[in-house]
């Protein structure tokens, strides 16, 4: 078989790490990376045995497949070029920053029949994936994904640079129609919306909370899912699992707080038992994997194999439709609960402050 010639198109924070799997990858060939920045372009291209342009038009001519890891603004007119010219494409989350473009960039790759696949990393982490084969029937979600302010992604807000993730995991879980979303936001370092607390609630009486938050001094991605077996909640950043489910003696009707209330009820021993008798409390064994090197496996083999990536366009475009929910909601939030307040993620500036006190004046 001969090697899959691969192209990364922005060799940034993580475009570089596209660039080192790959060019790891014994079946890949890396034909190149482009890149207006020459010295970043250089030192990747250099660092994994291949050239650097600065025009990725250079390379897609010579490629089977290419990885766009730019700013979201570009992600349309990339990848859109490259489905033109039939190039199977996987490009960094989220899809596009527009529903019209992301659409249109699905419908592209539907109409030449190539894969299009959306880098939600998340769906190959092996924490997910145990997660989701313990859920039944989820009925409540909680995800919470903290980290620092980073610099980068300033394009876009905090919802479609942290939440979406988050998102496109709850919408694989759930597989339900959106009734109804709430959201507040603030924006803190100046710029788009760094804070984010969202709530989903679906068509089947799923309920989904979300925190997104980018100016947090600590880091947190976890995903806590309650369904009719019990909680089971995934450490995305460690790769663990916890799972809590009902022991024998509950699902047999034997209550703690029944039994607590009987004569002579030894409330210490029950509280030892709780979860060992009442409640198991699993933590599964899971093999640590590099959840990129996957998504980038599973790429090059769907288009190797003619199937559908795990993640494709049209999972990214739910996910940012969703997304696009979310944000409406933020710049429409009432601080005060009343349209003549404080409305929206700038709210607490002192300009938003001025604003909304000459509306009351004037009012």
């Amino acid at each position: 078989m001969s090697r899959f010639r691969m192209a990364v198109v922005g060799v940034g924070a993580l475009g570089r790490h596209h660039a080192r799997l790959l060019s790891e990858m014994e079946d890949v060939q890396l034909v190149g990376v482009a890149d207006p920045n020459e010295q970043q372009g250089q030192a990747v291209a250099k660092a994994h045995g291949t050239r650097w342009v600065a025009d990725y038009k250079e390379l897609l001519s010579k490629v089977d497949g290419l990885s766009i890891v730019v700013p979201t603004f570009l992600h349309r007119r990339i990848a859109e070029e490259a489905l033109s010219r039939g190039i199977p494409v996987l490009v960094e989350k989220p899809i596009t920053g527009t529903i019209a473009d992301a659409q249109a960039l699905c419908n592209l790759a539907d109409d030449q029949a190539i894969p299009l696949q959306v880098g939600h990393i998340e769906r190959f982490n092996p924490a997910f994936l145990e997660l989701a084969t313990r859920v039944e029937r989820p009925r409540y979600l909680r995800a919470e994904r903290l980290s620092p302010y980073a610099f980068r992604s300033t394009d876009i807000s905090a919802v479609l640079d942290l939440m979406i993730h988050d998102l496109d995991l709850i919408l694989t879980l759930v597989q339900a129609p959106i009734r109804r979303v709430e959201a507040f936001g603030v924006c803190v370092v100046g710029g788009l919306v760094d804070i984010v607390q969202a709530r989903v609630l679906f068509e089947n009486g799923s309920i989904a909370d979300l925190t997104a938050n980018r100016v947090s001094p600590t880091v947190s991605r976890t995903l806590q899912v309650w369904s009719e077996t019990g909680c089971v909640t995934a450490d995305l950043q460690a790769q663990t699992v916890t799972a809590i489910q009902p022991g024998a003696d509950l699902l047999a009707g034997q209550l703690p707080l029944e039994l607590a209330q009987q004569p002579g009820a030894d409330i210490e021993q029950l509280k030892s038992e709780m979860f060992t008798r009442f409640l198991q409390q699993q933590q599964p064994t899971i093999a640590p994997t590099n959840a990129l090197h996957d998504e980038l496996r599973n790429f090059i083999d769907s288009v190797r194999t003619g199937g559908s990536p795990k993640v494709n366009g049209r999972d990214g475009l739910a996910a940012l439709s969703l997304a696009k929910q979310i944000e409406s909601a933020v710049e429409s939030h009432a601080w005060d609960g009343h349209p003549q307040g404080l409305i929206g993620p700038h709210a607490h500036h002192p300009q938003s402050t001025q604003r909304s006190n000459n509306n009351t004046r004037a009012a």
